[in-house]
C-alpha cells in the first residue's frame, strides 16, 4: 500500500492468505423406518473441527457421526451438518431423510391341552420369519405345532413391502390334561350280568368299546347279554376347559354254563321218562326239581302218572367260572282214553242175531277206532260202532283199540258167547223110493247136545229110534220096507245150556 502526501509517499506490504472452504458431504443413511436407528455420516476436509448438527424437530447434534433413534414420522426431513475449520472456515452440507412405516403386525399365540397341536399366526406384513424353541424356524405367516410338549415362546419378524419390519413375541401356553381313572381296572362277570364302570378325574366322560360301544355319561352300565361284549374299554375324560386323556378298563365275561337236557318231554300216561344232561363243559354241575321232587344227579328217571304239563327247572353252576344259569324244560303228558264198549244182545244166537257194538271209551279227542273180532289178524271195523254176526256158537274175543288225537291208544278185550241155535224142524212127509231126494228122514236140530228120536206105526210098534243126529229112518223095519202110511215120532232134546224139549208128531210116509 503506497500513501501519497504531496511529494511525500510512504508504503507498507501486507501477505494475505485465502483459505480454500472446507468440503463436506452426508453419506446416504438409506431407508429409515418407524422406531429404527439411522446414522447420519458427515465426510470432509481433514482439517475440519467441528460439525454441527440440525434437523425436523429441534434435532441437534455434534460429530461426523450421529444418530436418528426411534425413528418417527416427525423425524422425517432434511437434516443439515455445518463444518469448520482449523481456519475457521465454514461450510455445509444436507440430505432429505424420510421415515418409512413399519408394518402392523399382529401375532397370535395359542394356549391348548398338552400333546395336542396348536397354530400360531400373523397378520400385517409382506414376509414373515418365525424362531423358536429347539432352533424352530418357519417363514409362513400360519404355523402349525403338530404336538405342543411344553410351554414357549416364538417370535415372528414381519417385513413389508418397503423393506421394514416389525417384531412380535407370542406364547404357546399347554393346559394340564386331567388324570382320569376307572372304579374298575379289571371286571369279570358272567354273561347277562350287569357291569358297572364309574370314571374320575374330569367334568365329561365318554366311553368306547367292542362292537362300537359308545356312552356319554360319569357312570357306564352295560347288559353283557354276549361274551362279544368283553374286551377294552375306553373312557375319555375331559376337564372345563376342554383338555382330554384316557384310561382304559379290561371286560371279561365268562359263558354261562349250558347244555342239554336228552329225554322224552311228549309221551301218553301213565310213562316213566329217563333225562340225561349233557353239559357243554365238564366243570358244570347240575340240580334239577320237578314236581317238587329235586334230582341232584346228571341223569334221572321221573314217573308220570297224571296227565298235564310238568315244568323241569335245572340250576346249572360252572364250578370254574362261579356263573350260574337256569334252564327250563316242559313235558306234555298226554291223557290216555279208557277203551270200553258194551254189546247187545249179550246173549246172541249163532247165525241169527247181529251183535251191535257201542263205544264207551271216556277220553276226549278220540280219533280212530279198531274192531278185531275173533282175530287180530287186522280190524274188522274202523268205525267208532260197528256190528258183527257169529255163525258159529262158542266164545269169541273182540277187542278195540282206540287212540285220541294225541296219539295215545288203549284197548279192550271182551269175549262174546255166541249160543247155538236150540232149534228142531220135523217134516211130515218123506219118498223113502230111492230116487235120492228126500229118502231119510230126521229132524233138522241147531244147538241140541242130547237127542233121543223114536217113530211108531199104527200098532205101536217103534219101527226106528236113534240117539244119534246123523242118523235117519230109511223108511223099513226088520229089513223090510214099510207101507206108505201114517207114523207116530217122538223126539226128546236137551240144549248145551241145559234146555229140554219133547216133542211128538205124524209123518206120512209116501212112496
Amino acid at each position: 500500500l503506497t500513501v501519497l502526501m504531496g511529494q511525500c509517499y510512504s508504503s507498507v506490504t501486507k501477505s494475505i492468505t485465502v483459505y480454500p472452504v472446507p468440503q463436506v458431504n452426508i453419506l446416504d443413511p438409506g431407508p429409515l423406518c418407524e422406531t429404527k436407528t439411522a446414522l447420519l455420516i458427515a465426510q470432509g476436509s481433514s482439517n475440519i473441527v467441528s460439525f454441527d448438527w440440525t434437523g425436523p424437530s429441534n434435532y441437534a447434534a455434534s460429530g461426523p457421526t450421529v444418530s436418528i433413534g426411534n425413528a418417527a414420522k416427525s423425524n422425517a426431513g432434511v437434516y443439515t451438518v455445518d463444518v469448520v475449520d482449523i481456519h475457521g472456515c465454514v461450510n455445509a452440507a444436507n440430505i432429505a431423510v424420510p421415515v418409512l412405516s413399519n408394518p402392523l403386525l399382529v401375532a397370535t399365540g395359542a394356549t391348548v391341552c398338552l400333546f395336542e397341536p396348536a397354530e400360531i399366526k400373523a397378520t400385517g406384513a409382506d414376509t414373515y420369519e418365525w424362531y423358536g424353541p429347539n432352533s424352530f424356524n418357519s417363514n409362513s405367516d400360519k404355523v402349525k405345532i403338530a404336538k405342543v410338549l411344553s410351554a414357549g415362546d416364538y417370535t415372528v419378524t414381519g417385513t413389508a413391502v418397503n423393506g421394514c419390519t416389525a417384531v412380535a413375541v407370542v406364547n404357546i401356553f399347554p393346559l394340564t390334561l386331567p388324570t382320569p381313572s376307572v372304579d374298575h381296572t379289571s371286571l369279570r362277570i358272567c354273561r347277562n350280568s350287569l357291569a358297572s364302570f364309574e370314571g374320575f378325574g374330569g367334568d365329561y366322560y365318554e366311553w368306547r368299546g367292542p362292537g362300537d360301544w359308545y356312552y356319554i355319561g360319569k357312570t357306564m352300565t352295560l347288559n353283557a347279554t354276549s361274551v362279544g361284549h368283553a374286551g377294552t374299554f375306553t373312557v375319555t375324560v375331559r376337564d372345563l376347559q376342554g383338555c382330554k386323556a384316557s384310561t382304559t378298563s379290561e371286560l371279561i365275561v365268562d359263558e354261562l354254563p349250558e347244555g342239554s337236557l336228552v329225554g322224552n318231554f311228549e309221551a301218553c300216561v301213565p310213562f316213566c321218562g329217563e333225562y340225561t344232561f349233557a353239559p357243554m363243559s365238564p366243570s358244570i354241575t347240575t340240580e334239577w326239581k320237578l314236581n317238587n321232587k329235586n334230582f341232584k344227579a346228571e341223569s334221572f328217571r321221573y314217573c308220570f302218572d297224571t296227565p298235564g304239563e310238568y315244568i323241569i327247572k335245572g340250576s346249572l353252576k360252572d364250578k370254574k367260572t362261579t356263573c350260574v344259569n337256569s334252564s327250563t324244560y316242559a313235558v306234555t303228558v298226554f291223557p290216555k282214553p279208557v277203551a270200553d264198549f258194551e254189546f247187545t244182545p249179550e246173549k246172541p244166537i249163532e247165525g241169527m242175531d247181529e251183535v251191535t257194538f257201542i263205544n264207551k271209551t271216556s277220553g276226549e279227542q278220540q280219533k280212530k277206532w279198531n274192531w278185531y273180532i275173533m282175530s287180530n289178524t287186522g280190524p274188522k271195523s274202523q268205525n267208532e260202532n260197528t256190528s258183527y254176526a257169529f255163525l258159529e256158537p262158542g266164545m269169541f274175543p273182540v277187542g278195540m283199540v282206540v287212540q285220541n288225537g294225541y296219539g295215545c291208544s288203549d284197548s279192550v278185550v271182551k269175549y262174546i258167547e255166541v249160543q247155538h241155535d236150540f232149534n228142531v224142524f220135523v217134516p211130515n212127509v218123506f219118498t223113502p223110493n230111492g230116487d235120492q231126494l228126500n229118502d231119510l228122514f230126521s229132524p233138522v236140530c241147531r244147538g241140541v247136545r242130547d237127542y233121543q228120536f223114536v217113530i211108531y206105526n199104527r200098532w205101536g210098534e217103534i219101527v226106528f229110534q236113534t240117539s244119534d243126529q246123523k242118523k235117519g229112518w230109511d223108511g223099513s223095519f226088520k229089513g223090510e220096507a214099510c207101507p206108505n202110511d201114517n207114523y207116530t215120532w217122538q223126539l226128546s232134546i236137551s240144549g248145551f245150556r241145559g234146555e229140554q224139549k219133547s216133542m211128538n208128531g205124524y209123518l206120512s210116509l209116501q212112496r
